[in-house]
């Protein structure tokens, strides 16, 4: 009796643990909060925009590139870092870094909501789709 008691609590024991793991979070918007590794790659600016760049892609070495097929000429350039929700981009002709909130992140889509110097969010938000 007592050996069908402790088999009884070991599969209990078991189930119990085997159902717990069960409820990760696989589906989150930032991966995870992975988002270093989630943005490398080539990204495309959708729907109605004021950017003159239509591409970025944002490498493994922290360099990115916008190119804009309206513009074949164009390119701009820079490093960048992504600390917490926030990237920031350090293009190769200026001295700051331009911030944006990372509202969404994941294998397709990435919106960003520039942040202003005194901390506010700007009103324009930018939705990119993975190339």
């Amino acid at each position: 009796m007592k050996t069908l008691r402790f088999i009884g609590v070991a599969l209990l024991a078991v189930l119990m643990s085997v159902s717990f793991s069960a409820c990760g979070g696989d589906d989150d918007d930032n991966g995870g909060n992975n988002y270093k590794s989630l943005i490398v790659g080539k990204w495309k600016l959708v729907g109605q925009y004021t950017l003159l760049a239509t591409h970025v892609e944002y490498k493994s070495d922290g360099t990115f590139s916008y190119t804009s097929i309206d513009d074949p000429t164009y390119e701009q350039h820079g490093v960048y870092k992504i600390e917490g929700d926030v990237l920031s981009e350090m293009f190769s002709d200026e001295n700051d870094w331009e911030r944006s909130k990372i509202n969404t992140l994941n294998n397709t889509t990435l919106i960003l909501q520039g942040i202003k110097d005194n901390g506010e969010l700007k009103k324009t938000i930018y939705t990119w789709q993975r190339e």
